[in-house]
């Protein structure tokens, strides 16, 4: 087995410099690895708790990806029944009893490094956990064994942080003391030699079957909702709606491969992978929901969509987005609300929008994206900033409420994992969300994903059907499913 020098980045120094004043001091180790495969990397390691959080587009905001191995605990909500390591109860205070778990974990910033999460909590918070953060009520709203989990977190004082630009990887090891700090760094720089250094085995290739079950809506009803948009929106209700459906299929295909397939399909900077129970989900998201780093918060909506073509295509399509004054307007009252949330938890006059209506490609389609930043209020909990803007403007409507029990007037099913967040909250008390849109959920072969679209007055029925399906190819590619199986 070859020797790697790692290079240590904090030692026994630094923790006797931060003393008593933090319980979760990290022990950090680097190498840089020119060749480095992060998804082989994370398929060989052996951790059932492992958890991928991926930057697979890589730019200058987005340039680490993490993983989560050995949590030291967790904490998971179905109803009012809260899951740890050590016992199961019932709580109508989970949400508070998370807010004191994540406080009573804190961590120094390491300035020198950039790394932004040496230890925290990493999970979700599925879409209808939002009746926790709002007014919001979901009366069909069924929690059994079989149920998703309404959010779920585990904390990690183990995690494997990769800089894509530097190529440097970062074992990262937390505890209050160096000694038992030293040991878990020990036990990570065994998991990567494990992990690393595994000899590729070439796998059997076996048969992959997958195929279409259908749709929540049918093609009609599906245009009868939105005519009942359009009656909201014309009597004053909404100015905006999201109106999603869900697309089932079966797949004899691994969850992870599906990730795989999905992100080389759709590289995107808020990818992610993990297991929750019989749940797997495979997360392709483009979206930030918000985002803290020291005293600033930021927050980039996504609203306007085309889809892509050939060269000549793009640029007409481009063209056409931009000047498109229905696609304008939606994304004009969606950054207005989006700065509206931002200042409830921001100093007075530091909201601001930083770019505006830029034009971004994916795979699929084109999207009109801007950027809103702020500073945030003084000992604002990571949870408050969270629920200030979740669920985020662009999965909802306008005005947020009133559109979302309109949501859960029409739509039939749960969302479960769809327009949720997916994230972390560092020990340092700096955050990010993604808002999980271009998504599966996975349990025993059945595959789920919803596609969904905002709807204006204007909205044409079957043109937003179109959109619905252009925005699920993604998805149904990585099944091995056409999309003309679902187009009309």
């Amino acid at each position: 087995m070859k020797d790697l020098a790692f290079i240590e980045e904090t030692g026994e120094k630094n923790f006797e410099i931060w003393g008593s004043s933090f319980t979760k001091k990290p022990l950090v180790a680097s190498i840089v690895l020119e060749d480095f495969d992060l998804k082989t990397f994370f398929e060989n390691l052996k951790d059932k708790g492992k958890m991928l959080f991926e930057s697979s587009k890589v730019d200058e905001k987005n340039r680490f990806s993490f993983i989560g191995i050995h949590p030291e605990d967790f904490f998971h909500v179905k109803g009012d029944t809260v899951f740890t390591k050590s016992h199961e109860r019932v709580s109508s205070s989970h949400l508070n009893e998370l807010k004191k778990e994540i406080s009573s974990r804190t961590s120094p910033v390491l300035e020198s490094l950039e790394i932004p999460l040496t230890g925290g909590a990493l999970g979700f918070f599925s879409y209808e956990a939002s009746r926790f953060f709002s007014p919001i009520k979901f009366p069909s709203l069924l929690r059994d064994e079989s149920s998703f989990f309404d959010y779920a977190f585990w904390f990690y004082d183990e995690l494997f942080v990769f800089n894509h630009t530097t190529k440097s990887l970062y074992l990262c090891a937390s505890h209050e003391f160096y000694e038992e700090a030293k040991v878990k760094l020990k036990s990570l720089k065994k998991d990567f030699s494990s992990a690393f250094f595994i000899s590729n085995q070439v796998k059997e290739e076996k048969k992959i079957s997958s195929h279409l079950n259908g749709s929540n809506f049918d093609y009609k009803s599906y245009l009868e909702a939105i005519e009942k948009c359009r009656d909201y929106i014309e009597s004053g209700h909404s100015y905006q709606i999201n109106l999603s459906q869900e697309i089932s299929c079966e797949s004899t295909d691994s969850p992870w491969n599906i990730y795989k397939k999905l992100i080389s399909i759709n590289p995107v900077s808020y990818g992610a992978y993990f297991s929750i129970g019989d749940f797997h989900v495979i997360c392709g998201s483009p979206e930030l929901l918000v985002r803290k780093c020291g005293k600033k918060l930021l927050t980039r909506p996504i609203a306007g969509t085309r889809r892509r073509g050939t060269i000549e295509e793009n640029s007409l399509f481009e063209k056409e987005l931009k000047e498109d004054k229905k696609e304008r307007a939606e994304h004009a009252m969606l950054v207005d609300l989006m700065r509206n949330d931002l200042g409830k938890i921001s100093k007075k006059g530091t909201v601001k929008i930083d770019t505006y209506a830029e034009v971004v490609h994916y795979t699929h389609v084109m999207h009109l994206e801007s950027d809103l930043s702020s500073e945030v209020e003084e000992e604002t909990h990571p949870i408050d900033i969270f629920g200030a803007l979740f669920p985020g403007g662009t999965v909802t409507g306008v005005p947020k409420l009133r559109t979302m029990e309109i949501i859960e007037e029409l739509e039939p099913t749960e969302r479960n994992i769809y327009t949720g967040s997916v994230g972390y909250i560092s020990y340092t008390g700096d955050l990010e969300f993604n808002i999980v849109i271009r998504s599966l959920l996975f349990k025993d072969n059945h595959v789920s994903f919803h596609v969904g679209g905002g709807l204006t007055y204007d909205c044409i029925g079957k043109q937003e059907y179109k959109e619905t399906m252009n925005k699920g190819k993604s998805q149904l590619s990585a099944l091995g499913v056409h999309s003309h199986e679902m187009l009309r």
